[in-house]
């Protein structure tokens, strides 16, 4: 099951090594997360604010859509 984490504020939040297959990133909050390392596998970003945000080393990224 993927989660959706539409619209939410996870401003600063550290989702390094996170599996993050599938998930809904529409709208989400994401300034100055921490993603690196994640598994994001076909996970959409869509409108997402990203400013600041540490993406990089991903496990898997296949079919990620930003």
């Amino acid at each position: 099951m993927a989660a959706n984490l539409s619209d939410a504020n996870l401003s600063g939040a550290n989702l390094s090594y996170a599996r993050l297959s599938l998930a809904r990133f529409i709208g989400t909050n994401l300034e100055g997360a921490n993603v690196t390392d994640a598994d994001i596998i076909g996970a959409t970003f869509e409108n997402a604010n990203l400013k600041g945000s540490y993406l990089s080393d991903f496990g898997y990224i296949n079919n990620a859509l930003f």
